[in-house]
């Protein structure tokens, strides 16, 4: 059977994995997207090289929802658990969305010069 149901009979090849926000629902490559994960004591720790074992959540690289996850509980709902979120991960994820915003440097003019 070629083609998937959920694509409509078209596949992409060479896309990559897509995966979807825990807060917006958005879907998005996944290398674009900050990944989470649920240790056996309930906990979340981010998995900045995407090697832990276990169910993973994605989040996108916006502040606005790191904060929509936390205020709805996305993270239980995603892992299917309960699910508890340290000041320490909050502060981390925050630094990395923070990190995540680049600034492109002015275009350079060449008018002028000879």
């Amino acid at each position: 059977m070629a083609g998937g149901a959920r694509s409509g009979g078209r596949v992409r090849r060479g896309a990559g994995p897509q995966r979807t926000c825990v807060a917006c629902r958005r879907i998005q490559p996944q290398p674009e997207l900050i990944r989470v994960v649920r240790t056996a004591a309930g906990l979340l720790e981010v998995d900045s090289g995407r090697g832990r074992a276990g169910r993973g959540a994605y989040l996108c690289r916006r502040l606005q929802c790191l904060n929509e996850s936390a205020r709805r509980s996305r993270w239980a709902q995603a892992f299917r658990a309960p699910t508890a979120t340290t000041p320490e991960v909050m502060e981390r994820l925050r630094r990395l969305l923070d990190g995540s915003v680049r600034v492109a440097p002015p275009p350079v003019s060449f008018e002028g010069r000879s």
